[in-house]
């Protein structure tokens, strides 16, 4: 047994069925090889826009920019890929000839939009770009982002023009005058500036809001000009005169979008209240209200005559709505929040994904097909981000754990909500059905394992561990094989603890994150805060290996069907495949653009599915 020196962290192994041994070692055979297998999903939404001549959408995403037929929506879109980081806004040049995307890189990306060729990558930022927009003859761009700047470049050589400062904090969002003469900027620092866009001179400092800025918007004849802010309201000023003019209350959150129509008599505004207001242009009237959204309005673009309105959402939907009447038109789906989990269905033609997080508003549990890569269902999850989803062995029943503490069932040919199983305090981190499918055990950040009867919907034992509950598998007599997990500094464990079960440590030096059985159930695998993963024989307590080869912290680790591969997925954005006899490490595959939530092997181990915070799922062939 390799000794571990300082502080680790202990894990208890508690066996309530009787484990078999390891079979005998198996020959090394050649590396497998992997191959991209297809995409679920599109990422998170941050953004919308619509071309000058109406037949593009494009929606800014975690993974790059998708762009959409707005006459077919349905339709499949194309995707503008960035340097693996999400853009947080995206526009069309006047003439529509260039798109902009402002990028997490650091960087502003021009496409042709016709071809989509890459024409520049403008560098100089030091950190996030949020925000971009064209003056009106679309000669110059302004850029600004994290790093409290604005920059202004030239779209044709992507020569730097000026760099203005003078926000305090980030700029949220950029508009220029109609007439090209005045930039406006939205900052975190409650603040609006209006700039003079030939020399960078500072014209007005629109004091008012008390809370950060997310949005600007100059009305067509540039008389006005609108702000949306955290402190739930629109403000109207004179750009000219950089005074007041109107306050515009109504949302009940913050206010994270704005536009004017194209005949000026429309604002729209969007808010993470999950509601668009339509204003009066003039007036400051609100007109209507557009419900429907399940989360955050991001992102709000009018059509060239301003009979219609595009809007993005955390909910992972856009939808198109008819301004005249206020209904709503067409709804797109495809979009997520970060994917924390998912699971192969029993016959490996579905796969089911959780979500949560702080970058989305979607809390959902998602079917996908994996030959078409269609979304099939969704199903909603109100307690929390969902952490932990698996399939009934008959493939009829998905599970779910969230965050909240709440274990849902679901029907997983319609996607109708079966039951709710309350009882964990804290989040729900891992699952496991008995083999005929009638009991379900689910393990807790609250250190119990609760044993479920599924048809009756009834919690018929708890039994309290000594940590986080990371692992769980379950015995045909509906006995539980569990692992938990806590820090220690001196590996001590409770008498109790050592009367139910094995004790051991797992040699990482900080927190565990994940943790898997073997098929035959002979290793247990854990992944840990520390970047290593380290397996260990169950029947012995002894480490087998230690897999290093991450560089920041483990947050999955399954393994292949037949036990000899082991895949893992970290907070580097890699998903990793290791050799299990040999401890070596055989493929990185580096596509994802966020960390690595989840990784699951299909039952007949030719497929692997890791899932990430971008938002998507990403399938590989394993020959």
């Amino acid at each position: 047994m390799l000794k571990i020196l300082g502080t680790f962290c202990a894990v208890i192994i508690s066996v309530f069925i009787l484990l078999g041994t390891r079979g005998g070692q198996q020959s090394a055979s050649a590396a497998p090889e992997l191959r991209p297998a297809g995409v679920l999903g599109q990422g998170w939404v941050n953004n919308v826009s619509w071309s000058p001549d109406d037949k593009t959408i494009a929606v800014s995403s975690s993974v790059g920019v998708w762009l959409y037929d707005a006459a077919a929506p349905g339709t499949e879109p194309h995707l503008l890929e960035s340097q693996n980081e999400p853009i947080s806004s995206a526009v069309f040049s006047p003439d529509g000839t260039l798109l902009a995307a402002a990028s997490w890189d650091n960087s502003v990306v021009l496409w042709d939009a016709a071809t989509s060729e890459q024409k520049q990558i403008l560098t100089g930022h030091t950190s996030d770009v949020n925000t971009v927009a064209f003056s009106p003859d679309g000669r110059v761009l302004a850029s600004g982002g994290m790093d409290n700047s604005i920059r202004l470049w030239e779209t044709q050589t992507g020569a730097a023009l000026l760099v203005l400062e003078g926000h305090q904090h980030a700029i949220e969002g950029l508009a220029f005058s109609p007439d090209g003469t005045q930039l406006a900027s939205a900052s975190g620092d409650h603040s609006v500036i209006v700039w003079d866009a030939q020399t960078g001179e500072i014209l007005h400092t629109l004091i008012g809001h008390t809370d950060a800025v997310n949005a600007v918007a100059f009305s067509p004849d540039g008389a006005m000009l609108a702000s949306a802010s955290r402190d739930q309201t629109v403000k109207l000023w004179s750009p000219a005169m950089g005074s007041p003019l109107l306050t515009l209350p109504g949302h009940t959150a913050s206010v994270l979008s704005l536009a004017f129509s194209s005949d000026g008599l429309t604002l729209a505004s969007g808010s993470a209240d999950q509601s668009i207001r339509l204003w009066n242009g003039r007036t400051g009237q609100l007109i209507s209200l557009l419900e429907g959204h399940e989360g955050a309005v991001k992102g709000l673009a009018f059509r060239s005559d301003s009979t219609a309105l595009v809007t993005g959402s955390g909910d992972g939907t856009l939808r198109v709505w008819d301004t005249a009447s206020g209904t709503e038109q067409v709804v797109i789906g495809g979009f997520s929040g970060g994917i924390n989990t998912i699971a192969f269905s029993p016959d490996g033609t579905h796969i089911a994904s959780g979500s949560g997080g702080a970058l989305s508003d979607d809390q959902t549990v998602r079917l996908w097909n994996i030959q078409t890569g269609q979304e099939i269902t969704v199903m909603p999850d109100s307690a929390g981000w969902v952490q932990t989803v698996i399939f009934s062995p008959d493939g009829d029943t998905i599970a779910s754990g969230d965050d909240g503490g709440v274990v849902s069932l679901w029907d997983a040919h319609t996607g109708a909500a079966d039951a709710e199983l309350t009882g964990h305090t804290a989040s729900v981190l891992s699952m496991a059905f008995s083999p005929d499918g009638d009991m379900l055990a689910s393990g807790g950040d609250d250190a119990t394992v609760r044993l479920w009867d599924v048809d009756a919907g009834m919690l018929v034992e708890i039994i309290e561990r000594e940590g986080p509950v990371r692992g769980l598998t379950l015995g045909s007599d509906s006995a539980v094989v569990e692992s938990s997990s806590f820090n220690t500094e001196d590996a001590s464990f409770s008498s109790a603890a050592a009367s139910r079960g094995m004790n051991m440590t797992c040699g990482h030096s900080g927190e565990l994150t994940s943790m898997t059985f073997s098929p035959d159930g002979s290793l247990a695998a854990y992944g840990g805060y520390d970047s290593s993963i380290n397996v260990l024989n169950v029947a012995t307590g002894e480490i087998e290996a230690m897999l290093i080869g991450h560089t920041h912290r483990v947050y999955s680790v399954a393994f292949s069907p037949d036990g000899t591969l082991l895949a893992s997925g970290g907070f580097d954005n890699t998903v990793r495949l290791w050799n299990v006899q040999t401890g070596k490490q055989i493929a990185v595959l580096d596509a994802h653009h966020f960390p690595v939530r989840s990784v699951a092997f299909s039952p007949d181990g030719s497929l692997l599915a890791s899932g990430s915070d971008d938002g998507t799922v990403r399938l590989w062939q394993v020959s």
